[in-house]
């Protein structure tokens, strides 16, 4: 079971144990804008509110970037994925 903390410090726990979970500035907003959205979300509409002083190509570039990111810094997921991310959309 994977718990995210989203209020004071953010904290990430598997299984109990703490996970480790540094990375880029906006990774931590990207994770928390999909836990407080579930569900599949368009790529568009994420991108444009983390990043809306760029264009929209610059945008979904950034989006494309901080997946990686996010995906490399969260656990090994168990039998079902934790990031979900589509041509279209994310969650």
């Amino acid at each position: 079971m994977l718990r995210i903390e989203l209020l004071g410090r953010p904290r990430l726990t598997l299984d109990g144990e703490p996970a480790t979970f540094a990375g880029r500035p906006k990774v931590l907003p990207l994770l928390a804008f999909l836990v407080l959205h579930p569900g599949a979300i368009p790529r568009e509409r994420v991108a444009s509110s983390l990043w809306p002083e760029v264009s929209d190509a610059h945008a979904r570039d950034n989006l494309r970037r901080h997946v990686h990111y996010l995906r490399a810094l969260l656990p090994r997921p168990g039998p079902s994925a934790w990031l979900t991310a589509g041509v279209r959309t994310i969650g």
